[in-house]
């Protein structure tokens, strides 16, 4: 469930204020006490250090691309300014920490051409007034080439790089009607004869960075396929970056009364499949006439009276109507179809490759959205435009486009894909989002190994809490109890997601839980239970106990590794390779209180019929005993089960025998024999605590003496179905054929990391129907549920 729309403009600037005039929309965040201790990222500010696990986040690869030539969209003519970014920053603060990451991968990418060396500089500029025009220069430049490759850099005012240094709130910057400071930081080649030249930077400020309204930047996404050996962590492309750029920008209502009639967005450089339906088509003055460029998918006609770029204008904004935006271009800048992506989406490097293709969609403030499968079409740039329903010449519509905050999701880019933007609203750098994924873990190792071999599971509802006194547990009595703020549930590939987290709000921790109604009848988790906990290793994608303890970074950057995995409850087996007659299937499930919490662990083992049942006497040869060949003497005082259990980090905390029967002195058991679990007959605890067993309970125990049938000389008159196996007794419908023991355990026998696994080491049935009391045993085969 998304927080709404309302809460998320607050959220996205920490109590943004917005306002219209003039056809210009203009971002204040207002210097609120409490709110100064953020530090945000644009568009994120990783890499960051997971401190539970020591993992990278998996979307730290978000960059701005600072090119030319290569990607043909990033010049922007003279003065050669490719990289623009507008920070505001509250009057509350006297100082403000201002940091730059050069990521250009040890200078591989900022030279490429031979001849004269280029560098980038960056200056910041005082810009109260939001007008992007940058005339009163701040302090000394900084130069990318002093900056440290693939690290930060904290600004200092003398125009170096300086750990913990601070840069003096300006006069010229500040706007006293908002009682914000404005500043414009840009980044310039220092030469403009040079071509295709590249590199990446982020920027994290004490403040909000944005990208001003009628703007231009490019962005570019560094991961990798960690199933690729030329992953490593001293790559930076291990980052693991997800494939997603998300942004969000606010929309006023434009002009009264009414609301908006549609929302344009410029993309660039995503070229996908050549073009043929779209109607934004440059040629075209009216943006609607045409089905397909006239002039053909080559470089755009220069036209003699509009200069050699054709734009139109809106008359009453002074804003592109359609093609291609007023940007200051250089030769290198095509309009259409003479560059087509650098490299193409389909370009066939697994190693850099992010699937599927790259496609966008903008989700309203009700939660409608609006896809654009064919980003860039045939053209370096493509307006695409959002209308309301039944408009007939959009590219795609909404049944209402209210005033407030959309979110622009772009998916499937790879790490070596240019993407450039551009539009009318300050594009901000999206709040994080919390969670992953729950899924079924079929070899129970505790690992998510991705579908389709271990399927997410559907409609899982999880809890988020604000965990007030942070101590990692979920306390919903005392006097401060945890809050519950909102709730979601999984997708069909397990996925989910709390969106819209705040950030730098200081000492606020969280608690993901899955819900406890998961496990109630008709749940999706009803028959599952936890699989191994890895909370202890570090990476993505290892199973979490719930409720999970979530510390989020103090930025914008997205926790995306709070992972749940589940397992069949009843699924062991062992058996004996040279005679599979002699095995035995068994399972555990979790007891919970009536709260959902889990208190214990019970397993059962059932022996194959095969090997045993719980006939004896006169009718045992009705289920394939030879004769009267086991008769009751036989069970009682020779028969058990051993195991050990594991806990999650695979340690054996207790190694067991359990009794099958046994005699008895106590009353409550009037055939005078029962179950003497692991206290004595040929039961036995080696290894562990026996406060830890709460309960033991055998099929024989429960026949002799509860069934009502019990006769020491025969067990009861049985039938057994010649197609299906099946045991049917009308003598006695309540005894149990099977021969199973189970035992319940005090889940704080396993400690923190939890139960892990069920071990059976033997099997001992005196005599047995194969004639091998004791066989030797090994877990059955991973096919074994298909031919059990």
């Amino acid at each position: 469930m998304r927080l709404s729309k309302t809460v998320l403009i607050v959220m996205v600037l920490l109590a943004l204020l917005v306002s219209f005039g003039a056809g210009n929309l203009t971002a204040q965040p207002t210097a609120q006490q409490g709110s100064d201790s953020r530090l945000t990222g644009f568009p994120d500010s990783t890499p960051y250090t997971d401190p539970v696990t020591g993992g990278f986040f998996p979307n730290s690869g978000k960059f701005i691309n600072v090119t030319r030539g290569l990607a043909s969209l990033g010049d922007v003519g003279e003065g050669q300014r490719v990289f623009n970014l507008s920070l505001a920053i509250p009057a509350s603060l006297t100082a403000f920490e201002l940091e730059v990451f050069d990521g250009d991968m040890g200078g591989k990418w900022d030279r490429l051409p031979t001849g004269t060396p280029d560098q980038l500089t960056f200056r910041l500029y005082a810009d109260p007034l939001l007008t992007g025009a940058s005339d009163v220069q701040l302090y000394p430049e900084w130069a990318a080439t002093s900056m440290l490759d693939d690290d930060w850099c904290t600004l200092n005012e003398s125009g170096d790089c300086e750990a913990g240094a601070l840069i003096t709130q300006h006069d010229a910057a500040y706007n006293e009607d908002e009682d914000t400071y404005y500043y414009h930081l840009i980044a310039t080649w220092n030469t403009i004869d040079n071509t295709d030249e590249q590199n990446v930077f982020k920027v994290r400020v004490r403040g909000t960075p944005f990208l001003l309204a009628g703007s231009t930047i490019g962005f570019e996404g560094f991961g990798c396929n960690l199933e690729h050996p030329l992953c490593t962590p001293d790559f930076l492309w291990y980052s693991a970056y997800d494939g997603i750029f998300e942004f969000d920008f606010v929309v006023p209502v434009l002009g009264p009364p009414h609301p908006l009639g549609v929302i344009e967005l410029y993309d660039g450089d995503f070229d996908l499949v050549p073009d043929t339906d779209d109607f934004n088509s440059l040629s075209d003055p009216s943006c609607r006439g045409a089905a397909a460029d006239p002039d053909g998918p080559g470089p755009k006609v220069p036209d003699p009276l509009n200069g050699p770029w054709y734009t139109v204008l809106d008359p009453a904004t002074g804003l592109p109507s359609c093609g291609f935006p007023p940007f200051q271009t250089s030769p290198d800048t095509w309009v259409e179809g003479a560059n087509t992506g650098n490299p193409p989406d389909d370009q066939p490097w697994p190693l850099f490759l992010w699937e599927p293709d790259i496609w966008y969609e903008v989700i309203g403030p009700n939660n409608e959205t609006a896809a654009n499968h064919n980003v860039s079409g045939n053209q370096e740039w493509e307006l695409f435009r959002i209308g309301l329903t039944g408009a007939p010449d959009e590219d795609a519509t909404m049944s209402s486009l209210p005033a407030g905050a959309y979110r622009w999701r772009i998916q499937g880019v790879d790490a070596l894909n240019t993407l450039f933007v551009h539009l009318k609203y300050n594009l901000l750098p999206s709040l994080p989002k919390l969670g992953n994924t729950v899924w079924f873990d079929k070899d129970r190792d505790g690992y998510w190994d991705a579908t389709p071999e271990e399927p997410g599971i559907v409609g899982v509802v999880l809890n988020l809490y604000v965990d007030v006194d942070g101590d990692g547990q979920l306390d919903l009595d005392g006097r401060t109890p945890d809050q519950l703020i909102d709730s979601t549930s999984t997708g069909a590939d397990g996925q989910y997601w709390f969106y819209d987290i705040p950030i730098g709000v200081v000492n606020t921790y969280w608690l993901v839980e899955v819900a406890p109604e998961n496990f109630y009848a008709g749940g999706p988790l009803e028959t599952l239970a936890p699989t191994i906990d890895r909370s202890t290793v570090a990476g993505d994608h290892y199973n979490r106990s719930s409720p999970w303890a979530v510390t989020m970074p103090p930025t914008n950057v997205d926790y995306i590794v709070a992972d749940f995995g589940y397992v069949d409850q009843g699924d062991f087996c062992v058996w004996d390779p040279d005679d599979p007659d002699n095995g035995a299937t068994g399972g555990w499930w979790i007891n919970s209180d009536a709260e959902g919490n889990p208190q214990s662990v019970t397993i059962r083992t059932t022996l194959a019929r095969t090997f045993a049942d719980t006939a004896y006497g006169t009718n045992a040869h009705l289920t394939g005993w030879p004769g009267q060949g086991r008769r009751f003497k036989h069970i009682w005082t020779s028969d058990n089960l051993e195991m050990e259990l594991l806990n999650g980090n695979g340690e054996v905390v207790m190694e067991f025998g359990i009794d099958l029967l046994e005699r008895t002195d106590d009353p409550n058991f009037p055939s005078g024999v029962a179950t003497a679990g692991v206290t004595g007959g040929d039961g036995y605890l080696a290894v562990g605590d026996l406060a830890h067993v709460l309960n033991y309970e055998t099929s024989m125990s429960l026949n002799v003496n509860d069934s009502g049938c019990f006769d020491p000389t025969t067990s009861p008159e049985v039938t057994v179905d010649p197609e299906t196996g099946e045991y049917t007794s009308e003598a006695c419908p309540a005894w149990f054929w099977d021969t199973w023991y189970e035992i319940t355990i005090d889940l704080a026998a396993f400690g923190d990391s939890g139960f892990g696994d069920a071990i059976v080491t033997t099997l001992h049935s005196s005599p047995s129907k194969t004639g091998e009391e004791k066989p030797d045993i090994d877990p059955c085969p991973p096919d074994w549920r298909d031919w059990l």
